[in-house]
């Protein structure tokens, strides 16, 4: 079931959905935490001297007038990569990106690794040695394959079919059915041909062209996510961003998809540890840990971490469902609160009866024998007791044998003996 639910005030919201009563209460309540912040600040890093390609992905992030999105765009070069502090964006644009320089590439994978999203458009500034030396043969690779270098898609002409095939990924979900005639519409004339055969484990495409060659690849780095997109953002290569409405549609979708996934954004378990990326610059050395109400539990203060940066702070062990809530004190003494909802694993509620073959596939070296119950009842009713009604027939037969033989055995007078002794 989705549900969209619009929230006007920034700060922690807890939404709870619940399902009719069964056999298994506990798990018959799902409980969800949002964390809304005030606005979102994105990192478009653009190589162009004009700016190009970040100029048509701020106006899709945030086009202003009515339709606000929250997302504040800040568009830089390169260099200020190795300068600015990047834990500070939800998420980065990497477009038109020439020369990586390793000290670059670092921070970017560090960022990746601590929950951050990164998205990469190559363009035609784009040096694909240096692309494959640095971000893909690197110590931690940004891209999931080697780059060989730009190439045509061949034009054709009978417009048999779409240039790309989109995948079914959450940033397309938008065009699924109907909506599906705006991406139709994308034309592709140029790209960057990818070495497959030396794709990093983990990679998925999520877009190809007509031809068969990978035109999106989505790959997991740490606790974060990068999608590259093996054509420009601007309309260059091809005429995606020129006023085609999936264009606008496809940048918000990536923003959400890439938008900072911080360890305690995971699902939370009965039973597991709460995790949070703690961050110097912006929180004090405060923690306080409140388990719900209702499981009259007495909050707990945590040890503040050591060290600079970010650094994961493991939390208690949650021991029931519910909400959780970590109180914090900002730089400038202001009181934060990051709430975690934890939830019973669902297989722990799956009533499914299994089959003799799953018991003994899953508990093999528990079981000696599998009986099923029907089997067992008709043993029950056919032979329940037959050894031991053996053994007491027997019983009761040396007894009868071992009385009838002693009286054979003992002395039994023919004729009664009056009183004396003397014979009648």
């Amino acid at each position: 079931m989705r549900a969209t639910i619009a929230f006007s005030t920034a700060g922690t919201h807890t939404v709870t959905a619940s399902l009719e009563s069964d056999a298994v209460a506990p798990d018959n309540a799902y409980y969800t935490a949002i964390n809304v912040p005030k606005e979102l600040r994105v990192l478009l890093v653009d190589a162009s001297p004009n700016g190009e390609s970040a100029k048509y992905v701020a106006a899709a992030l945030a086009p202003g007038g009515e339709a606000g999105t929250g997302i504040v765009p800040q568009i830089e070069p390169p260099r200020a990569i190795e300068d600015l502090k990047l834990d500070q964006f939800d998420t980065i644009f990497l477009l038109d990106w020439d020369m990586p320089s390793p000290t670059a590439a670092a921070a970017l994978t560090e960022y990746a690794a601590q929950g951050g999203g990164i998205c990469l458009f190559v363009g035609e500034r784009a040096d694909v040695r240096e692309y494959t030396r640095v971000l893909y043969e690197g110590a931690k690779s940004l891209v999931p394959v080697p780059l060989l270098g730009p190439t045509d898609l061949p034009i054709d002409r009978l417009g048999a079919s779409p240039d790309v095939a989109f995948g079914d990924h959450p940033i397309f979900a938008a065009f699924r059915g109907s909506g599906s005639s705006f991406l139709n519409t994308v034309r592709i004339s140029r790209y960057v041909e990818v070495d497959t055969e030396r794709t990093k484990p983990g990679a998925e495409v999520i877009a190809e062209l007509r031809n068969g060659a990978p035109l999106v690849y989505e790959y997991p780095l740490g606790n974060g996510r990068v999608i590259v997109f093996l054509t420009t953002a601007a309309p260059v290569w091809n005429n995606w961003a020129r006023g085609n409405p999936s264009f606008v549609i496809t940048m918000l979708e990536l923003q959400r998809y890439l938008h900072r996934n911080s360890p305690q954004a995971a699902a939370l378990h009965v039973g597991d540890r709460a995790r949070f990326l703690f961050r110097s610059d912006r929180w004090q050395s405060v923690l306080r840990w409140e388990p719900p109400a209702e499981l009259g539990q007495s909050p707990e203060t945590i040890a503040p971490p050591k060290g600079t940066g970010a650094v994961e702070v493991e939390l208690p062990r949650v021991s029931a469902q519910g909400i959780y809530r970590l109180r914090l004190i900002d730089v400038s003494g202001n009181p934060q609160e990051q709430a975690f909802a934890v939830n019973v694993d669902p297989d722990e509620g799956d009533m499914t009866l299994l089959s003799s073959g799953d018991v003994v596939r899953d508990f093999g070296s528990l079981v000696d024998a599998f009986i099923p119950a029907a089997e067992a009842t008709a043993v029950t009713e056919d032979h329940s007791g037959t050894p031991a009604r053996t053994v007491f027939y027997l019983l009761v037969a040396f007894v009868l044998l071992e009385q009838a033989a002693a009286r054979w055995a003992s002395y039994h007078p023919s004729e009664p003996v009056a009183a004396g002794g003397q014979r009648r």
